[in-house]
């Protein structure tokens, strides 16, 4: 994982709070107190977040209000896990008080808020993270590292989903987008929406050098959970899904064997770690050396909101 401590010293660690205790926000907020000085965790009314950070995390302070926090002095950064629509206030208000910032994921629901963070996070010289906790699996960087050479002409993506709490648009398309702007390199431009409603959702992107990618989501309760990436890469075809890459040895033979790839020794090192894990540590790092940072973040946060947009408006 990259280095979790400040540029100011090798012990110390980065003063985090965490706003949101809700069911992924536990995940964050014990990956921070992990890796992180967690100063405080605010909670959003919900009697059950309470009970858990009492019952599961006894040694951290009560939860205190969302406002406290930002106004916390020793705070350097906050995590925000909170509803979508309150995204763009709370950021916004963290970033004006000096602070970096996590944010899940949709980083904002319209366009001009995503943008407006990025201005002031780009003025202030702070972090803006978006936590799509999917490019920090270790299978998906290796998938980045060997479609780098000969690049990728192709990408298939399919999610099935039961039982999804939310929409389909701001649940699981970001998480995609994302994977496909990293992995691609290039901006995506919308070339249809096939189907768009509570149950499905179909749509065709393409870059600017002609890649295709097909992302098909369900929400079916007859078929298992599933989400793979198949791309193709030169001559070469691999499948990703999360904590697995492997690759089909004859991608014309449709009945070959897929063949399980192998983790590099130093992504091996990391696999240790969760993929939470690994963005938190991201976040510290990039918060603490600025010269780290990678704009391709930054990028990240209006590239898909912009994407999202299109597709609700199509």
């Amino acid at each position: 994982m990259p280095s979790v401590v400040s540029s100011g010293g090798h012990d110390e660690r980065l003063p985090c709070a965490v706003i949101g205790a809700g069911a992924w926000g536990r995940n964050l907020v014990v990956a921070v107190d992990q890796l992180l000085d967690l100063t405080a965790v605010a909670t959003t009314g919900s009697d059950s977040s309470a009970r858990w950070l009492n019952e599961s995390m006894p040694r951290v302070s009560p939860p205190v209000d969302p406002s406290t926090v930002l106004g916390l002095g020793r705070n350097r950064a906050v995590v925000i896990a909170t509803p979508a629509a309150s995204h763009f206030e709370i950021a916004g208000r963290a970033l004006d008080a000096g602070l970096h910032v996590f944010v899940e994921k949709p980083v904002c629901l319209d366009v001009a808020e995503a943008t407006d963070l990025r201005r002031r996070a780009l003025a202030y010289d702070l972090e803006l993270f978006v936590g799509y906790v999917y490019l920090f699996d270790p299978y998906f960087e290796a998938l980045t590292d060997l479609t780098a050479a000969d690049g990728v002409r192709r990408v298939d993506a399919r999610w099935n989903r039961p039982g999804l709490r939310g929409e389909i648009l701001h649940e699981l398309l970001p998480h995609d987008l994302a994977l496909l702007m990293v992995l691609l390199g290039s901006p995506l431009s919308l070339r249809h929406v096939l189907v768009n409603d509570a149950q499905r959702l179909e749509i065709d992107l393409v870059t600017s050098r002609g890649v295709t990618a097909s992302l098909r989501y369900t929400t079916d309760a007859s078929r298992p959970r599933l989400k793979d990436l198949d791309v193709w890469s030169g001559d070469r075809r691999f499948r990703w899904s999360p904590g697995r890459l492997d690759e089909d040895p004859s991608p014309s033979d449709r009945s070959s064997p897929w063949h399980p790839v192998a983790l590099p020794a130093d992504l091996r090192l990391d696999h240790a770690s969760t993929p939470v894990e690994r963005e938190v540590a991201r976040f510290a790092h990039n918060a603490a050396f600025p010269g780290d940072r990678m704009v391709q973040s930054m990028d990240l946060v209006v590239g898909v909101t912009s994407i999202v947009a299109m597709v609700t408006g199509a």
